[in-house]
């Protein structure tokens, strides 16, 4: 999706985030109301297999078989939501947490949703969870957030991108 459109159509633009070392953020260009969609987490549904031995960093657990696999810059915009640590809270670097995710199973599909109001030009931040970073190699870090049952996000970068 292009920078324009993207701005003029769904009122969301990608730039630096505020946060430090994490690449780059989902921001509002118009006020988002509260339970307001804010954005599609998009992607490719692939195996639990297949995508364990390719981790992208960006899939959602749609169940205990099947992930939405986000790599792709093409996936979505809700891709490039942070969070909003404690520690960068207490810094601050961010409010807090003003979204969240959703994940529709039968469709297979995922969104951000407001979880209060957000005002235009603010930083978009959707928690991972209080268990977000596992240490799976010195290369990857994982993050997994409960949200049902069997559903788990997660979400995993460079190390040496994020710092704790």
């Amino acid at each position: 999706m292009c920078f324009q459109h993207s701005k003029s159509t769904h009122g969301l633009q990608v730039k630096t985030s505020h946060i430090p070392n994490t690449g780059q953020g989902l921001y509002t260009t118009k006020t988002i109301k509260k339970g307001q969609k804010v954005a599609s987490y998009g992607g490719n549904v692939v195996s639990q297999n297949a995508y364990n031995q390719k981790p992208s960093g960006y899939g959602i657990h749609l169940n205990k078989n099947q992930v939405l696999d986000g790599k792709s810059t093409q996936s979505g915009l809700g891709r490039y939501a942070n969070t909003c640590k404690p520690a960068n809270k207490r810094l601050g670097q961010c409010k807090g947490q003003n979204a969240k995710l959703t994940v529709n199973h039968r469709n297979q599909t995922a969104s951000i949703k407001a979880t209060k109001k957000i005002k235009a030009g603010e930083e978009v931040y959707v928690p991972y969870g209080n268990n977000f970073w596992w240490t799976w190699t010195w290369t990857w870090t994982w993050t997994w957030f409960h949200i049902g049952e069997d559903d788990f996000i997660s979400k995993s970068a460079v190390a040496s991108k994020f710092v704790l």
